[in-house]
């Protein structure tokens, strides 16, 4: 979902892949897949209504006609992953938050089988009237570089 304003202007740097993060002794961390009906019974945290995430989210539930188990909805990335490090329940996270947990075996992620792909679009926002030069073009530089090699990266894994 990108924004829309006459006064913004946006560069996508790259769709970020929604997953089901889980903590390494939680019983879905051998598998590689899981049915949604699995994951809708247990403890699970969203973000708050009404965010890009929770609404990709709910949808996806309710398209499938199943009522996901909600303990919580935090508005902060951050917190749900300390929240389900702590095994306190499993969320959908985007990858990219993740990313450094996940190497570390911290968190483990696994696909839920019947939900086709969710992500969201990370994006550089600014003003269309904004001069962007000097050190400020040299970082959107440096970011549309950065995640354009890690995209690439990410498909050479597979």
């Amino acid at each position: 979902m990108a924004h829309s304003h006459p006064q913004i202007e946006t560069i996508n740097l790259f769709d970020d892949e929604m997953v089901l993060a889980i903590y390494p002794d939680h019983p879905f961390y051998s598998r590689k897949t899981v049915s949604i009906q699995e994951v809708a019974i247990q403890p699970l945290f969203l973000f708050n209504r009404g965010s890009l995430d929770w609404t990709l989210i709910n949808n996806a539930f309710k398209s499938m006609s199943v009522k996901p188990n909600v303990i919580m909805e935090i508005d902060n990335i951050e917190m749900v992953q300390q929240m389900v490090k702590k095994q306190m329940g499993i969320a959908l996270l985007p990858r990219f938050s993740i990313e450094e947990d996940i190497k570390a075996n911290k968190l483990g992620i696994v696909k839920i089988e019947e939900l086709p792909l969710l992500s969201r679009p990370l994006q550089l926002i600014y003003l269309k009237d904004s001069k962007i030069d000097g050190v400020s073009r040299i970082f959107v530089d440096f970011l549309i570089r950065k995640f354009s090699n890690l995209h690439e990266e990410e498909h050479k894994l597979g």
